[in-house]
């Protein structure tokens, strides 16, 4: 079985933000060095890992390097995880997926267009918000400016990207948001991500985070609003034009397997009638990894709880055989009541915006069910 899709964490970022938990830490030299050693070492004990599972890795369809901040990473990094790679045995083709997440103002313009002659086809961009006010209460160290630069300049390079809004900031200020989604559309980009803040209760701005209700609204009104430039909703938190939307992060949604390099990614490899998620560990345990094994219940559980958060068509009935097909036209019919869903068949069903939202709670209709 070959995994046509990786994942590379880049765990390193010129200033760390006072919101963000992802494992990473302020770059220097020397960590970059150790860095490198750990992925050489990691590409190996990770195609190790694949043979035991009966699994391998020739040649890629998405290659996905977020972070951290990999645009810091540059030329040489990418060019160095590149040829181990190859060395390795896995080809990025030029018909690759290949996405580098570029955070504005952490980049130069020619390492930029060295990263496209690498074969990088693809950027998401972490704007969060159009609002300076708002990028200083976030710890964001670019500016709305710097956004604007970066924008323009892959415009100027015809390459696909993607832009990250967040949703459900504090109350540091009247935000308007679809004001920062008009500025946004100017300049064309062919993909959307949104993400609502999620922080632990130490955040320095946790006793200003707005209600549930001001999110939910907010969220929608965003959701709506985009359709406007025809950029439409296909995951929960992911909008596009047709057909821009992210091959890699499709992987995930369609429980497909994805390998993981680099301190605390996370893999997942899909059998039959099971499946292994693998863990990297961090620090000096970097070549180890943790492994959960799903069984077939357990996996069932999750392709289920992906699928819903795809804007497509689900049949129930064949995702959920064992489940009475008259206890499954119940749960449908007081999701369709309740606006959660679509669909004229009774156990085919499209999630809407406001299903979305609730997702954890219609997952819980049905695990009642899934669980004997």
């Amino acid at each position: 079985m070959q995994v046509k899709s990786l994942y590379v964490h880049f765990p390193f970022c010129r200033h760390l933000c006072n919101y963000c938990d992802f494992h990473k830490s302020v770059i220097d030299d020397q960590k970059l060095k150790d860095f490198h050693k750990q992925l050489a070492n990691q590409i190996k004990s990770n195609n190790d890992f694949l043979k035991t599972q009966s699994f391998g890795m020739k040649e890629l369809s998405t290659l996905y390097i977020g972070g951290g901040t990999p645009s810091l990473w540059g030329e040489s990094g990418i060019s160095f995880l590149l040829e181990k790679l190859e060395s390795s045995g896995t080809k990025v083709s030029k018909d690759t997926e290949f996405t580098v997440e570029l955070n504005p103002g952490a980049w130069k313009k020619e390492e930029v267009l060295s990263l496209v002659e690498l074969g990088v086809n693809r950027f998401s961009v972490g704007v969060q918000s159009l609002n300076e006010q708002v990028l200083r209460k976030l710890d964001r160290i670019h500016s709305v400016d710097d956004v604007y630069k970066t924008l323009e300049l892959l415009n100027s390079l015809d390459i696909n990207y993607s832009v990250d809004f967040m949703l459900g900031l504090p109350a540091f200020e009247k935000r308007d948001l679809f004001k920062e989604v008009d500025e946004i559309a100017n300049f064309n980009p062919s993909h959307i991500s949104s993400y609502i803040l999620t922080v632990n209760k130490n955040y320095k701005h946790y006793g200003n985070l707005p209600d549930e209700d001001f999110v939910a609204n907010e969220y929608l009104a965003f959701v709506d609003y985009l359709k406007k430039y025809g950029i439409f909703q296909y995951e929960v938190s992911n909008f596009s034009k047709p057909g821009f939307e992210s091959r890699h992060n499709l992987q995930y949604w369609k429980s497909n397997s994805v390998a993981a390099l680099g301190p605390s990614a996370t893999g997942f490899l899909v059998k039959s009638d099971s499946a292994v998620r693998y863990r990297w560990k961090v620090g000096e345990k970097s070549n180890e990894y943790s492994i959960e094994n799903l069984d077939e219940k357990t996996l069932e559980f999750e392709k289920i709880y992906l699928a819903m958060r795809c804007a497509r068509k689900l049949d129930l009935s064949k995702l959920l055989p064992r489940i009475e097909k008259l206890e499954l036209e119940k749960v449908c019919n007081h999701w369709f009541l309740q606006g959660f869903c679509e669909g004229s068949d009774p156990c085919t069903v499209t999630l809407t915006s406001k299903g979305f939202l609730v997702l954890d709670s219609l997952f819980s209709d049905l695990f009642k069910f899934l669980k004997n």
